[in-house]
């Protein structure tokens, strides 16, 4: 062992069992360690190489290792030390010395890894917790997409079910059948296909909107001139029920940046539910009116009017209110629940005001300029 010494300086040594464990050191190798001689209680310790692992079955005074020793805390390695490890006594006594200079670099290239190590952490907790966000949502699209279809089966059944019976009629009894009766099974059939149609297009607009899907195709249009020709649209169903369809604007020429097909479902879908649930005879109004820089619009019947208790309900999926249709039309529960996020998706948002017996009116909002 002195001779050992003597053959190179060192300027640290510990004494450490055949477990690793520090027995005594001098000042410099409790430096090394992160601890002192009164504490004795080292921060680090020697992890490459593993003392446990070095030979044993060798003569004392005999050097088992002779190079590079790491210092660490097992979590980030702290330096590196020229060293000679001798066995002796059942004891492993080990010499070292640093290169300061060597330390120092070191220590600035582990801080930089540190700080990479670390901002790659940041950003696998962020991306983790993206993912985490985009699971949920889709976890939520699966159990939307299964209730929307159980809902369109549901629902389908009964209008191609009718439509199949009248055809198996038809076909079965044609012969027997008054041309009268079959013109009559054909206006059913024709009524249901269109129904079923109709529960289609809206199912698939729902699931859409649910999965964020809502592109809008934003141009400047004349408002008043959607306004038209959604009522022409519906016109056909009001007279039906003897009903008028009254539009009431400041202006022939009402510009708004939105998109014409999506704003005509809602203005169409306020108006049809304005005919289903008003009494014939009665007077629907259609007002326009600019607002500062939102456009507003109201569409106001003369219906039975809906609880202040279900108003929570409407602009649910098939939320519907106890209010029924006038003339026994259909309803897919979904209308209200669309228009709502088309508006919204427009940066509008869309109210109702209604009593009992005294109808309702229901008004939205949009702003007239959007960037496109």
């Amino acid at each position: 062992m002195k001779q050992a010494s003597e053959n190179k300086i060192y300027r640290a040594k510990g004494v450490f069992d055949i477990n690793g464990k520090l027995l005594e050191a001098n000042d410099a190798m409790y430096l090394f360690l992160g601890t002192t001689r009164k504490e004795n209680a080292p921060l680090y310790t020697i992890t490459k190489p593993d003392l446990v692992t070095l030979p044993k079955n060798v003569e004392n005074g005999t050097p088992v290792f002779d190079g590079i020793i790491t210092v660490s805390n097992f979590n980030e390695i702290s330096f590196e030390l020229n060293a000679q490890i001798i066995f002796e006594n059942n004891c492993f006594i080990v010499f070292a010395e640093a290169d300061v200079k060597g330390m120092f670099e070191m220590n600035k290239r582990m801080s930089r890894i540190n700080q990479q190590v670390n901002n790659l952490q940041r950003e696998l907790i962020r991306e983790k917790k993206k993912l985490e966000t985009a699971n949920t949502k889709l976890q939520q699209l699966n159990f939307e997409m299964n209730k929307y279809l159980g809902m369109a089966a549901h629902d389908l059944r009964n209008p191609i079910g009718n439509s199949f019976a009248y055809t198996d009629l038809l076909i079965s009894d044609y012969e027997n059948i008054q041309k009268e009766d079959q013109i009559s099974f054909l206006k059913i059939i024709n009524k249901q296909c269109s129904y079923a149609l109709t529960l289609i297009e809206t199912f698939l607009d729902a699931s859409k909107i649910e999965a964020g899907i809502l592109d809008l195709n934003l141009n400047k249009h004349n408002f008043i001139t959607i306004i038209r020709e959604s009522i022409e649209q519906n016109r056909m169903f009001a007279e039906k029920k003897s009903q008028q369809i009254v539009l009431e604007h400041d202006d022939d020429l009402m510009l708004v940046t939105c998109d014409r097909e999506k704003m005509l479902q809602v203005v169409n879908n306020l108006i049809s539910n304005a005919i289903k649930y008003s009494e014939p005879g009665k007077t629907i109004i259609v007002n326009v009116e600019e607002r500062g820089d939102s456009l507003q619009t109201k569409v106001i019947d003369q219906g039975p009017g809906i609880a202040n208790e279900e108003l929570g309900l409407i602009f649910k999926p098939y939320g519907t209110a106890s209010t029924k249709a006038t003339a026994g039309e259909k309803s897919t529960g979904l209308g209200l629940t669309i228009v709502k996020k088309i508006i919204e998706s427009h940066k509008g948002n869309l109210k109702v005001k209604s009593k009992l017996n005294f109808g309702s009116e229901f008004s939205f909002s949009i702003p007239v300029q959007q960037t496109i």
